[in-house]
């Protein structure tokens, strides 16, 4: 984990950096300054609403599937499960390490393993598929916008709804394939054992058996309550939606109105999907880019660069540095009570 960190800080620094430049070198400084001056606070305070919205959706999902499951976890440490979440998903490539922290961070707050991850897979499945349900929606409403102004590009946004609908089905089938997964999960037990990483391959297959069983059982129980999928299916769409609309604020913020919200909000939809399975820290590159490219014309006076970067700390860096200032606190906080202790 401290290794991918490592790669993932040095991939967004990179990234980071290499933006800054092109914004600051092909934009007069002067303009730049007096741009940022003009932003409307009132709206920039919205972006930051719509990225809490976004955790705060999520994490009351959360909170109602492990009560609903016998585990009550208090909704203020949910917020911070989905906070690492975030953290942890933004500085590791392809998102490897969001679920495993949060996973970890249940545990401490008494939830089994089996109980935690079947909550973090209906989450995870459930926000998808709002987004693959709502994406087509979203095209056909706009198809002529969408149409001119993604030209060229339209092959990018199907191409990650593929892949958004294939992982969901894939998530989805493996619950109901219990054996398969079974299998598979002894198989890596057994490559483990042979690259000498696995001690006690018997033992670790026991429990990997007794995880899966408990996993699968509270992913049956929840696909038969209609009712209950269907709220974090809501709540999922709305914690999304709530994201994709910081896009929105960051347009009125620089003080325009000429593009319709509805438009804006189908662009961040389709970007989301198109840039979203790149493997790299926060899907770090193609965000920007894609930014810049979908927003192209719609941004006038060569602003949408700035806006990209305004865009880019509501929607991602700033998940990085709530989540860093939550770990620094929890470590401040652990060395005071050993002090104490």
């Amino acid at each position: 984990m401290k290794q991918k960190k490592w790669i993932g800080a040095v991939v967004i620094a990179a990234v980071l950096a290499l933006s800054l430049w092109i914004v600051f070198s092909a934009t007069d400084p002067q303009t730049l300054a007096d741009t940022l001056a003009a932003l409307k606070p009132e709206w920039l305070l919205a972006a930051l609403g719509c990225w809490f919205g976004f955790l705060f959706f999520d994490a009351l999902g959360y909170w109602l599937y492990y009560r609903r499951h016998g585990h009550p976890v208090r909704l203020r440490y949910c917020l911070y499960v989905v906070l690492m979440g975030a953290f942890y998903s933004g500085i590791t490539p392809g998102s490897s390490g969001g679920q495993p922290m949060q996973a970890y961070y249940l545990k401490k707050a008494g939830v089994p393993l089996d109980v935690g991850t079947s909550g973090l897979s209906v989450r995870f499945v459930l926000g998808q598929l709002s987004s693959v349900l709502i994406v087509p929606v979203v095209w056909i409403i706009h198809r002529e916008f969408i149409n001119v102004q993604l030209y060229g590009v339209r092959w990018l946004c199907w191409l990650g709804w593929g892949i958004h609908l294939a992982t969901v089905v894939l998530i989805a089938g493996a619950t109901f394939f219990r054996p398969a997964v079974q299998r598979l999960a002894d198989r890596l037990v057994g490559l483990g054992a042979k690259l000498r990483l696995v001690r006690d391959p018997a033992a670790t297959v026991e429990k990997l058996h007794t995880a899966l069983e408990g996993y699968h059982a509270n992913l049956i129980k929840t696909a038969k309550r209609p009712g209950e999928l269907l709220t974090q299916l809501l709540l999922s769409a709305v914690s999304v939606a709530s994201l994709m609309s910081v896009a929105v604020c960051v347009y009125y913020a620089f003080g325009l109105s000429d593009a319709p919200w509805q438009q804006l909000l189908a662009l961040a939809y389709l970007l989301y999907m198109s840039a979203g399975f790149n493997p790299l820290p926060g899907a770090s590159g193609a965000q920007e880019g894609g930014f810049v490219f979908f927003y192209r014309g719609i941004y006038p006076g060569g602003q949408v660069g700035l806006a990209m970067l305004v865009w880019r700390l509501f929607s991602y860096y700033i998940s990085l540095l709530a989540g860093a200032a939550a770990l620094a606190a929890a470590e401040i906080k652990g060395l005071l009570g050993k002090k104490k202790g």
